[in-house]
Formats: structure tokens, C-alpha cells, sequence
């Protein structure tokens, strides 16, 4: 996650994880609610300030308050806070300010369930702290970013055994879903995990807006993709808007804003074998602000589609009467395929990309796109061991 905060004397502060920056810097600007905020250094009352230099900081924004309870994976009567505004210092083996290189011995210090200080064994004055907390052993760092899940699927998940081949695994998950539909209990025990993991800030992926509830009510932050399909869809405009306005209509959605202000909804794509052209172009151009979220180069049959046209990704399209006989095979590789349809951008949030070439991935970091990866499910699902040194 990143958050950027103004402090006193036009000081700033920050916290950064690397994972989703794109999401972080254009959706959630303004948003100062992640269990941990941001490390505003120095900011008590009478003491000497450690700062950020403005320059080390690409850009500013203004946040509110919102107290929310600290996410460590310590017991939580320890980290119960006080009623009052008492000052609480917890000592770690470990504090990781990400910004920062690693203090060991450190400590972090909260008053009202803000972060206000942290340093070393030789940083502070000895005494501030009204309450001391006994943490070593521990790691303490900013709430972590899960940046792609699909939350609605938690139904299947003793139900789908690890395949060969992605869409081996796309078929089972069909037969299944079928078989015993999708459990809104079961998103709110995911959403629970992903709080109990450390997780501040989650990407969703939907196609009922099921786990929208559940997010709304747990203590995350999370931009909510509903997922466009139509590969021959025949008014791929009407489409969009149809989907966006079911949006509104969500039970959680008022007034053109969710009711929640780290819950933000937002219209994706698929794939490239499951997207038309025009459809994805429909989207890029009604979805003007925030990320654009696809699945990318996740599959060797993905890209032996876009080649060749052929395959088990068009056989799946043929058995659901989802094949379009009009489209056009691509010579080249699923980034330039995705960049004629407006949709390479720093706006990007592409996920997988287990298959992409390093000219590829060279194209994607200069346009300043971001790239999620999913080992383990890559693993699960067939895809294949994503190449994270490269990336």
C-alpha cells in the first residue's frame, strides 16, 4: 500500500509497499485508513522530527484521520488499546518501515490507534511511553497488499484438485460452481484469513459483487473489479453500461459512492481469449479514471490463441456459443495485443504474466504498468512457475 500525508510544516511522510502502487497512487489517493497509516515520524508533541525529504516523494495528497486497530499477528488482548490517549511503545525483534531499511531491536509507538514515532534500541527518550508492549520474536511492518483474489470462488476451495493445464482447471471450476454454487459464508471466513495474514488492501475479482458485503464490513480496503466476458457479444458498449449501472444498484452502493470509503468498485476485463476487441475497448473508454485490470500471458494456451486462433481456449469457446468467426488471430505477443486496444497504460493492473517475454516486460515497466504476480496459484491452476527474477 502507499499513502502520502501531509504533516506539520509541509513535512511528509510515507509508507510503501511495492506491489500495487498504481492502485494505491490513482484510486485510493486520499485514503489514509490501512491498519497502519502512514509512519509519521517524529510527530509528537515537543520532540525532534526524522523526516522524508520531499524530493524522495513523487507525489503529495491530503488524508483524514480514521483510527483503525493495529494488524499484528501477536495475541490481541496484547494489542487491546486504551480508552484513554495513552502512548503505547511496542518492542519488536524486527520493525520493517519498508521506506526504510529494517531496525533491529525497534520499536513503534501508537496513540490512539495512529502510529505516531518508531526508531532503534538509541532513538527516543526513555520514559515518553506510557505503556510498554513485550513483542520480541515478532516482526512489526505497514498491513500487506494481496493485489488479485477471487473471493467468490472460496465455495471451492476443497473442490478443485491441481490440474496440468489452465483450462482443465477452468473447466472444473465450472462443473463445480455448478455443482454447489457460491457461499457467501465462505467469502466472509476469506476475507477474515486475509485479515488475520496481515492483509490491509486486497484486488477482487467478481462476477456476482458477492464479496463486496464482506469487504464493506471487515476492517480491508479494497477496489472491487467486476469482470467483463464476451468474446462475440454483439453490443459490447450496452454491455458496459448495463454492468456499470447494476453497480450503482448494489446494496452497498449510495449516492455514486460505496458506502464505505476504502471499498471502491471498478469494471475489469478478463483475458485476452475471453474479451472481444470491441469489448475491451468499450471498457478503456467508459472506465476513464482508476486501474484496468486483466489477466495477461497467464497461459501458453492464451498465447497460442492469440497465434493461431486455435486450441482449448477456442474450444471452450465454442462449446459455451461463445466463438466470434469474425476475430482476427494477432502475430504478435498478448502486450501488443492489449496496447492496440488502448489498454498498456500506467493505468494497468495485469495479472499473471507467467508467459511474458522480457522485451515485453521492458514495454510494461516503461509505460509504467503494474504486474501482479500469483505463484502459488500459478502452481495450483496449471499456469506454470512465474519467472520472479525476471520480473
Amino acid at each position: 500500500s502507499r499513502t502520502l500525508v501531509s504533516c506539520r510544516n509541509a513535512e511528509i511522510c510515507t509508507t510503501r509497499s511495492w506491489v500495487i502502487h498504481c492502485i494505491v497512487n490513482r484510486t485510493f489517493r486520499g485514503c489514509a485508513s490501512w491498519p497502519w497509516r502512514a509512519m509519521v515520524a517524529r510527530a509528537v508533541r515537543g520532540r525532534k522530527r526524522r523526516v522524508i525529504p520531499r524530493a524522495a516523494v513523487e507525489r503529495n495528497c491530503t488524508v483524514r484521520r480514521r483510527e483503525r486497530r493495529p494488524s499484528l499477528s501477536v495475541p490481541r488482548e496484547t494489542l487491546t488499546p486504551s480508552t484513554t490517549r495513552e502512548m503505547i511503545r511496542y518492542q519488536a525483534s524486527w520493525v520493517v518501515p519498508i521506506i526504510a531499511p529494517p531496525i533491529r531491536n525497534g520499536w513503534v509507538e501508537v496513540e490512539a490507534r495512529t502510529v505516531v514515532d518508531l526508531g532503534g534500541p538509541h532513538d527516543g527518550e526513555a520514559g515518553v511511553a506510557t505503556r510498554h508492549v513485550d513483542l520480541t520474536g515478532t516482526v512489526i511492518l505497514p498491513s500487506l497488499v494481496n493485489a488479485h483474489t477471487h473471493l467468490e470462488l472460496s465455495s471451492l476451495r476443497t473442490c478443485v484438485s491441481p490440474v496440468e493445464s489452465l483450462p482443465m482447471w477452468v473447466g472444473q471450476v465450472f462443473e463445480r460452481t455448478a455443482e454447489v454454487g457460491l457461499d457467501e459464508g465462505e467469502v466472509v471466513r476469506a476475507v477474515e484469513e486475509l485479515h488475520a495474514a496481515g492483509i490491509g488492501l486486497v484486488g477482487d475479482i467478481t462476477n456476482t459483487l458477492m464479496s463486496v458485503g464482506p469487504l464493506v464490513r471487515s476492517p480491508l480496503a479494497a477496489v472491487v473489479f467486476k469482470e467483463l466476458l464476451g468474446f462475440n457479444e454483439e453490443a459490447p458498449q450496452a454491455l458496459v453500461v448495463g454492468e456499470g449501472a447494476a453497480m450503482t444498484e448494489c446494496q452497498y452502493y449510495k449516492g455514486g459512492t460505496i458506502d464505505k470509503r476504502n471499498v471502491q468498485l471498478q469494471l475489469g476485463a478478463h483475458a485476452p481469449y475471453s474479451v472481444s476487441p470491441a469489448l475491451f475497448q468499450a471498457i478503456c473508454n467508459t472506465v476513464d479514471t482508476g486501474p484496468l485490470a486483466v489477466h495477461l500471458a497467464e497461459s501458453r494456451e492464451e498465447l497460442a490463441f492469440l497465434r493461431s486462433g486455435s486450441g482449448p481456449w477456442r474450444e471452450l469457446l465454442e462449446a459455451r456459443g461463445r466463438w466470434d468467426s469474425r476475430w482476427v488471430p494477432f502475430a504478435a505477443g498478448p502486450v501488443a495485443y492489449l496496447e492496440r486496444l488502448g489498454w498498456i497504460t500506467a493505468r494497468s493492473v495485469l495479472v499473471h504474466g507467467v508467459y511474458l517475454t522480457d522485451i515485453e516486460l521492458r514495454r510494461l515497466a516503461a509505460v509504467g504498468a503494474t504486474l501482479v504476480t500469483c505463484p502459488r496459484s500459478n502452481r495450483w491452476t496449471g499456469a506454470g512457475t512465474p519467472p520472479i527474477s525476471r520480473f
